[in-house]
């Protein structure tokens, strides 16, 4: 027996992707698609690894888990189950997102803060971020054909986000 999809994603053209900081005194973040605001994300304190995101009508969390620092717990709130895990390299940000159904999603080494993308095991290109900003961070998010067939797209999407702004 087959495990569901971690999550379904709702019907929402993902194109000129671009995250953004609204405010630099408030730790939120949004998600914008063609200057449409299609994901929201707060960090519940400076210093804290605890966000919540809303993507439609679902909503996350993403937190540092509390047994291994390298470890990243997503969380379906609605469905009070975790999704993935993403657990990072001892020296980089790059990493492995494991998915509740055992597929498993590479983060890329190398300067993560300003550039990263999300790969299959087998090497297929899924999503580049690009950052850029200190103060008021943000960042052009292009996706690939593979990646938009993807029911966990929001996650990932969450998961660079907050790996690129976190006090991970």
């Amino acid at each position: 027996m087959t495990a569901p999809p971690p999550q379904e994603a709702p019907a929402v053209a993902y194109t000129d992707l671009r995250w953004v900081q609204p405010s630099a005194l408030k730790m939120e973040y949004e998600l914008l698609s063609a200057g449409e605001t299609i994901v929201r994300m707060r960090f519940h304190g400076l210093l804290s690894s605890y966000a919540t995101a809303e993507h439609a009508d679902r909503h996350w969390t993403l937190e540092r888990a509390r047994t291994s620092q390298g470890k990243i717990v997503i969380h379906v709130c609605a469905e009070r189950r975790d999704v993935a895990v993403f657990e990072s390299g001892p020296r980089d940000r790059s990493g492995t997102l494991s998915l509740r159904d055992g597929r498993k999603i590479v983060l890329t080494p190398g300067s993560w803060k300003g550039r990263g993308e999300f790969r299959t095991e087998e090497g297929e290109p899924l999503i580049r971020f690009r950052s850029r900003g200190l103060l008021r961070p943000s960042a052009e998010i292009e996706i690939t054909t593979a990646a938009a067939q993807l029911p966990e797209l929001p996650c990932l999407l969450m998961l660079g986000w907050y790996l690129n702004v976190a006090s991970v």
